[in-house]
C-alpha cells in the first residue's frame, strides 16, 4: 500500500474536503515500472472525514516539513482523542 501524498497531504488535509496531491508525486509510479510490480489504483472516499483537522499554525508546520523533514498534523477523532470518528467510507 502506498499513499503518495505524503507528508504535505497530512497537514493540508481538511474535514469535509476531498483532495489529492500527486501532481508532484510520480517517483512511486516510476519505481513500480522499473521493478514491474503492478499498479493499482484506488481512492477512499471519505477518509478525509475520520479526524477533525485544523489548519493552526500552517506557516511553521510547513516550515518543519519542508526544512527538517518534521510533519505535524493537528487533528482530533472521537472525543478530542487519537481514535477515529465513525464516519463512513468506500
Amino acid at each position: 500500500l502506498v499513499l503518495p501524498g505524503g507528508e504535505r497531504e497530512q497537514i493540508q488535509t481538511a474535514y469535509g474536503e476531498e483532495r489529492i496531491f500527486l501532481s508532484t508525486r510520480k517517483g512511486f509510479l516510476k519505481l513500480a515500472m522499473r521493478k514491474r510490480v503492478p499498479i493499482v489504483p484506488m481512492y477512499v472516499f471519505g477518509s478525509s472525514d475520520a479526524f477533525y483537522t485544523s489548519p493552526k499554525l500552517h506557516t511553521p508546520r510547513h516550515w518543519l516539513m519542508k526544512n527538517l523533514g518534521v510533519c505535524i498534523p493537528l487533528c482530533a477523532g472521537m472525543w478530542g482523542s487519537l481514535c477515529p470518528l465513525p464516519k463512513k467510507t468506500t
